[in-house]
């Protein structure tokens, strides 16, 4: 059975990171919330910002936070990278969007050429940035 490193206590258990996640530590220890507290040296644990930090890391360093991936990226381990075959769909969507085609035409089109198959509903998505993939 799980119990707090500090003090013994079995209950209200938190996976206390010894180096912060936002600083990119991996590893961590059972703490109650009483010395998870003591540790941050605050009353109550400011989860909110620790999140805001981790969010802040993962953005900067393209680590992936989980949900969905957008279009024209791809998964490489944890990290978020360009998806090349989604970057040359996109323009050359773009470039027919720019030639007044139909979003039905630029679907057929990207079938068959890239064979990738689209909704016309799904190429004005991506046009207009909605489109996401998980």
């Amino acid at each position: 059975m799980d119990k707090c490193f500090e003090c013994g206590a079995n209950n209200n258990l938190y996976d206390h990171h010894v180096v912060p996640r936002s600083k990119g530590g991996t590893k961590t220890i059972k703490l109650c919330g009483k010395c998870h507290a003591l540790i941050h040296g605050v009353k109550t644990i400011q989860h909110k910002q620790l999140i805001l930090d981790d969010k802040e890391y993962k953005r900067k360093n393209n680590i992936y936070a989980g949900g969905t991936i957008p279009f024209g990226y791809k998964l490489e381990g944890n990290k978020l990278v360009r998806d090349v075959t989604h970057t040359k769909i996109k323009r050359r969507m773009t470039r027919m969007l720019n030639d007044k085609k139909s979003y039905r035409k630029i679907a057929q089109e990207i079938e068959k050429t890239f064979n990738y198959k689209i909704s016309h509903s799904g190429v004005r998505k991506i046009l207009l940035g909605k489109r996401k993939f998980s």
